[in-house]
């Protein structure tokens, strides 16, 4: 079931975002799949904050995880993912 045993050069670009506080899944899970990932030479990007119990409670107020959103539509727009809307 690990993510990061699952890589392939195939797998679909990927956007990874976690917390180190996250109580449901360890932030080095997203790490290791992270290298796993870079090492097969897979397109993605990573967002890490050591705030917030899970990536979907960083605050939207929060000035640096506010815009998380904004970064995740325009890498998916980058890769034509939105179907350019």
């Amino acid at each position: 079931m690990s993510t990061e045993l699952q890589v392939t050069r195939e797998t679909p670009p990927t956007f990874l975002f976690t917390t180190s506080a996250d109580t449901a899944v360890p932030a080095e899970n997203s790490v290791a799949f992270y290298l796993a990932l870079h090492k097969a030479g897979c397109r993605l990007s990573c967002m890490c904050s050591r705030e917030g119990r899970t990536a979907s409670d960083w605050r939207w107020e929060t000035r640096c995880w506010g815009e998380w959103g904004t970064l995740l539509r325009n890498w998916m727009l980058a890769r034509g993912l939105l179907g350019g809307q």
